[in-house]
């Protein structure tokens, strides 16, 4: 895909405040017309609860004043009954009722225009009961009654005018309620089609973002809402492409060190196995030179003997010291050959294990087959003071070795490393057919090997570098089946 188009690209600050400010105006009129609304509904909604708040205080009042002058005529009727019996009146009754009708009287929360007179008339006949109590009685009854009359069909007409109120309220919010519904339909409309579609537009792109189709977007007739979201998404597929257009050159130039680096590797085996093979030869070569020296310097020790005893015979003597001559060239070339068979010691140095070994590790994973895992448990913080090369090279032949009994099966190798006060224990273990009986015996000879193809030197050059450290290496075979070989070495070893 080529990238031409990405420096044509806003950068994101760009795409976000474009993205933005269009998404504003996208949604400012729908939103102010849902506020205004709003806003209207909660203001028609408190003069209506004010209005029917200050229609049933007057409701309230002169219904406790009609209350009160129903007690009122009650309790003339009462004095008025008692008076017809003949019965004294009562003074405090008198003088409660007067107070009670001023105060009624002074309440002002009669609605009919002539109650106040009658009421008034109905005092002005409570003044003159001492004259007449009965006259007064029935006069102040009748007006009072007669107030009453006319106030009941007066509460009927205000309460009318609240329910009439009440009634317009009502209507008045169910159409602010269906006007607000009618814009929330519509501001959800507008934002689907202004803002949701996009969302799901760009949902879409991401969906086929992650199945890694790189195909750019269309900007082609597209909702201005929707056209900083799709320059920013071809942005984005742009960058994309790059970075793993970039990935994919970095993991090839990786995976061809990663090869180089194996091929070194499997080359420096090789060659360190041929050097190994030629170190095993000089090693028999100067047990032999060594065996021999002895005999020879008995034939020397035997032939001067002679010699002596035929000093008087030159022809003998002047054969037995062509044989001493030879004699002694051989020993010259024997102790020659020891001289050349010493191997330099790698001096030790302080390792940390776990990096040595995980090092390893890396790179034999290349030389041996995929069915075959490799496991670790190793100690982060151990170190030690050993040959590392030499260390190293132990392990390889031990995890070779190991691979090579698995062969092409699926199988596990299993390194551990245990340190414990001034010892290091290294072990490699497998899940293969385990080891014969006379390798179990102790009998670890070079060139002596069991496997066709091999060489018999890996577990023979790991037993020479442990015993030149002097560590132990002990092998035996697991249950069910399986080998393992475990070094004991010091923690402080001098040389390898």
């Amino acid at each position: 895909m080529s990238l031409s188009g990405l420096s044509d690209v806003p950068d994101g600050r760009s795409v976000s405040h474009l993205t933005g400010r269009n998404v504003f105006h996208s949604v400012t009129l729908p939103i102010a017309l849902a506020v205004c609304v709003l806003v209207l509904a909660l203001a028609t909604f408190g003069v209506i609860a004010g209005r029917g708040l200050r229609n049933l205080e007057p409701v309230d009042r002169h219904l406790s004043a009609v209350s009160r002058l129903q007690q009122m005529a009650l309790h003339l009727e009462a004095l008025t009954i008692e008076g017809l019996k003949g019965n004294t009146l009562p003074q405090p009754k008198l003088e409660k009722l007067r107070r009670d009708l001023d105060a009624i009287i002074k309440s002002d929360s009669f609605i009919a225009s002539d109650t106040p007179h009658r009421l008034a008339t109905a005092r002005a006949a409570l003044e003159g009961i001492k004259t007449d109590p009965k006259a007064s009685l029935l006069a102040a009854i009748e007006q009072v009654r007669a107030a009453l009359g006319a106030e009941v069909p007066a509460h009927r007409t205000l309460l009318s005018g609240v329910r009439h109120d009440l009634a317009l309220e009502f209507s008045v919010a169910g159409a602010a309620l269906f006007v607000l519904v009618a814009l929330g339909i519509f501001i959800l409309m507008r934002m689907r089609s202004r803002v949701f579609r996009p969302l799901e537009m760009l949902e879409h792109l991401l969906t086929r973002l992650a199945k890694r189709d790189y195909g750019l977007a269309s900007t082609v007739g597209v909702d201005p809402i929707v056209e900083p979201l799709i320059v920013s998404y071809n942005h984005l597929v742009n960058r994309l492409v790059e970075l793993e257009n970039e990935s994919a050159r970095n993991k090839d130039t990786l995976e061809q060190e990663v090869r180089t680096a194996t091929e070194t590797l499997l080359e420096q085996n090789r060659s360190l196995a041929g050097a190994e093979r030629l170190a095993a030869v000089g090693e028999v070569a100067a047990r032999i030179a060594h065996e021999l020296r002895n005999p020879l310097a008995g034939m020397q020790l035997a032939l001067a003997n002679i010699r002596s005893e035929f000093r008087d015979r030159h022809d003998i003597v002047e054969r037995i010291d062509l044989v001493v001559d030879e004699l002694r060239r051989v020993t010259t070339l024997l102790n020659g050959l020891l001289d050349q068979s010493r191997v330099t010691l790698e001096p030790a140095s302080n390792i940390a294990i776990g990096k040595n070994i995980d090092e390893l590790l890396a790179l034999v994973r290349y030389q041996i087959p995929r069915a075959i895992q490799l496991r670790t448990y190793i100690p982060e913080d151990v170190v030690c003071h050993l040959p590392k090369d030499g260390v190293r090279q132990a392990l390889l032949n031990l995890i070779l070795n190991a691979a090579d009994a698995i062969g092409d099966k699926a199988g596990t190798i299993t390194v551990r490393a245990v340190a414990a006060d001034d010892k290091l224990e290294l072990s490699v273990s497998d899940d293969g057919p385990g080891f014969p009986a006379n390798l179990l015996k102790g009998n670890i000879v070079a060139f002596r090997t069991g496997r066709p193809g091999g060489t018999g030197l890996g577990l023979s050059i790991v037993s020479r570098l442990v015993r030149s450290l002097g560590g132990q290496m002990k092998l035996r075979n697991l249950e069910p089946h399986g080998a393992c070989v475990r070094l004991l070495l010091p923690r402080r070893g001098q040389h390898a």
